[in-house]
């Protein structure tokens, strides 16, 4: 489908279903992660559904005729998101979830580190919260990459985060995601410093 028929919109609760499959599909790095995670569907309660309940306005959808094929998320706020999560969202998932601990070590089922931050959630990193006040997810399916979803996805979400006041964004990414890592270039994304979380790529840009 030629980019100037995607049909991008505002994602609603009704979208989460299909938001959950395309988050598991593209979790790995950018491939399926149902073959790496005993419980795949936490991935979205951590990097999806809490950005649709939380900041509505930012989150959109692309569509085909099949459906959601992708969607980028963000808040223009990351500390004010991070509390929210930390007070209201995660907490009314822990009942069900058994806590694995903090310490790696001793986790013995492949998506208890996805348990263990909903236990105790991790905050954006502090180095980035002044100067990259912002952050966000795009996840593509396959159907739509290479179509111009991408960048009129991040376009907008730029828009939507400086009208809300941001001055500037920054993503994490895993290392190994280096068609993500080109791709976040190509938009004007540069790379962070962060020591504390030496597993994780940041990348970060102004807003215009």
């Amino acid at each position: 489908m030629p980019a100037t028929q995607l049909h991008i919109r505002p994602a609603c609760l009704a979208d989460l279903p299909e938001m959950r499959e395309i988050c598991i599909a593209t979790a790995d790095a950018g491939g399926d992660a149902r073959d790496k995670e005993d419980a795949p569907e936490l991935l979205s309660l951590v990097f999806a559904e809490p950005y649709v309940h939380f900041e509505p306005g930012v989150s959109l959808v692309v569509e085909d005729d099949d459906g959601v094929a992708g969607y980028v998320l963000g808040v223009p706020d990351s500390v004010a998101f991070d509390a929210w999560a930390a007070a209201e969202w995660f907490p009314r998932h822990r009942a069900e979830l058994p806590d694995p601990g903090a310490d790696e070590a001793s986790w013995k089922r492949p998506s208890d580190w996805l348990r263990s931050w909903i236990h105790r959630p991790r905050p954006s990193p502090a180095a980035l919260r002044e100067d990259w006040p912002a952050h966000g997810h795009i996840d593509l399916l396959p159907r739509m990459q290479g179509k111009g979803a991408g960048r009129q996805l991040m376009s907008a979400l730029f828009e939507a985060l400086a009208a809300r006041g941001a001055q500037g964004i920054h993503l994490g990414v895993q290392p190994l995601n280096t068609r993500a890592l080109h791709f976040y270039a190509t938009l004007g994304f540069r790379p962070l410093d962060v020591p504390t979380d030496p597993g994780t790529a940041y990348v970060g840009r102004q807003l215009p």
